[in-house]
C-alpha cells in the first residue's frame, strides 16, 4: 500500500506504508507526521527549511518521529548554558582563587567538563535492538528551490536501507525527473 505525499504542485511523492521506516516491522504500522528541518550553513545564513511528511512507524518507533538529531549549534548552546550553571555553582559554593587562576584554570575546566557531559549524554542515546536510528530515521539533506520559497526538489536520507530502497522504487518518476534524491544516512 502507498500514500501520496505532496510538497508542491510539481513534486509528487509516494510513501510505502507496509513497514516501519525505522525498524522495518510490519506490525501495528501507522502514518505519523515527521517534521523534517534543514538549517543552512550552521544557521549563520539562510532560513530554516521545514517540511512535514507522513512516514509509517510502528508503535515502538513512533516516538523517534519527533526526535531530531542534535546540531552543532544546539550542542554549543547546551554546553554554554551548562558552563554558566557550573560557573555560578563555583562562584557560590566553590573555593575562592585569584582572578588570574579563575580565568586560566577554572573557566576552561568548566567548559571542558560541560562539553564532556553534553557529548556523553548524546553519545549514550542509542537505538533499540531493531531500530536503525534513535533519532528520526529520515533526514532532509538538501532541497531544490525556485524563488521565492517554492520547493522544487528534495534529497532525503534514510537510516533504514531497506525502507529507503522501497521509497526510491515507489518514486522512480520523481527521481528520473530529478525532483527527488534518496540516499543512505
Amino acid at each position: 500500500m502507498f500514500v501520496n505525499l505532496q510538497i508542491k504542485n510539481d513534486v509528487q511523492l509516494v510513501a510505502p506504508v507496509d513497514s516501519c521506516c525505522n525498524c522495518g516491522s510490519t506490525q501495528d504500522v501507522r502514518m505519523e507526521a515527521t517534521d523534517l528541518r534543514r538549517l543552512p550553513l550552521f544557521g549563520l545564513a539562510g532560513a530554516e527549511i521545514k517540511i512535514e511528511l507522513p512516514f509509517p512507524y510502528c508503535s515502538g518507533c513512533v516516538s523517534s518521529s519527533q526526535r531530531r538529531r542534535p546540531t552543532v549549534l544546539g550542542i554549543a548552546a547546551v554546553t554554554a548554558l551548562l558552563s554558566l550553571v557550573l560557573g555560578m555553582c563555583w562562584i557560590f559554593f566553590g573555593p575562592q582563587f585569584a582572578e588570574e587562576k579563575i580565568v586560566t584554570i577554572v573557566v576552561p575546566m568548566l567548559v571542558i567538563t560541560s562539553l564532556c557531559i553534553v557529548l556523553g549524554f548524546y553519545g549514550l542515546r542509542r537505538p533499540s535492538a531493531k531500530q536503525s536510528s534513535f533519532y528520526q530515521p529520515v533526514k532532509l539533506r538538501n532541497t531544490g528551490h525556485q524563488w521565492p520559497a517554492d520547493i522544487t526538489g528534495l534529497e532525503l536520507a534514510f537510516t533504514n536501507h531497506d525502507y529507503g530502497k522501497k521509497f526510491a522504487d515507489a518514486n522512480r518518476t520523481a527521481i528520473a525527473a530529478k525532483k527527488l534524491k534518496v540516499v543512505d544516512a
